[in-house]
């Protein structure tokens, strides 16, 4: 099965990424060697959300709503496609205060392409946007769910001077793999803040479930006496 390419995915594209679910078992030092991050600093009183993909103009629309509501800024991970889709809506995002990360142009597993066909794809989503970061995050974590994958997959991405973060906590492998996407808000908020901890990395998607549940997964981390922040922010010295 591959993606239809449509605009937003149609739900047998969202059954397909949910088949992405892997295992984030790598060690601290592994990752430190290949400068791969999945926390920041367990003595931080701060955590990041970071919200990947952006198939949803609407969804996204209704989350930087929220974000502005609630004065929160975070790092957001659209692909390059989407970014070509609706300029507008990701340069309100800037103005907001919230930061981009790449996630390639197409969305494609970086398992499945060549170093040159990956390299395309990085400098693609460049091209979309004026923003400079130095945040990647892999698609469906295709090439980073093992340490033999990462070995080889994280040299190219330091290559074009990008940091490869992935996460502690997420909801789309940690709830919808196992009970669908059709959970409550109330279910998805409890997860998050029943796990969340200091330096921890959240991972959201713009889907409806993510979405409805954003305002209480804030109002859950701040009631630990914690703070949603950037990925600049968490992981600066």
């Amino acid at each position: 099965m591959s993606l239809s390419g449509s605009f937003p995915p149609q739900e047998e594209d969202i059954e397909f990424l949910a088949q992405f679910a892997t295992s984030s078992a790598t060690s601290s030092a592994t990752a430190t060697a290949t400068k791969v991050i999945r926390c920041g600093s367990r003595s931080s009183k701060m955590v990041a959300i970071t919200i990947d993909d952006g198939w949803s103009p609407r969804l996204v629309a209704e989350a930087l709503l929220i974000l502005r509501e609630l004065d929160i800024k975070c790092t957001l991970f659209p692909t390059g496609a989407v970014l070509a889709r609706s300029p507008e809506l990701w340069r309100q995002a800037l103005a907001d205060g919230h930061e981009l990360g790449n996630h390639t142009y197409t969305h494609r597993p970086l398992s499945s392409l060549t170093d040159e066909m990956i390299k395309w794809e990085i400098r693609m989503w460049e091209k979309q946007t004026s923003q400079q970061t130095i945040w990647f995050r892999p698609p469906k974590m295709s090439g980073f769910d093992n340490s033999t994958s990462i070995s080889k997959f994280s040299p190219i991405i330091r290559e074009l001077g990008y940091t490869t973060v992935l996460w502690t906590i997420d909801t789309y492998y940690g709830i919808y793999k196992e009970k669908g996407l059709g959970v409550d808000a109330a279910t998805v908020t409890d997860y998050v803040a029943a796990k969340v901890r200091p330096g921890d990395i959240i991972l959201l998607h713009f889907i409806p479930p993510d979405i409805a549940a954003l305002r209480g997964i804030i109002r859950g981390i701040r009631a630990k006496g914690l703070e949603p922040v950037t990925l600049t922010a968490l992981l600066s010295p």
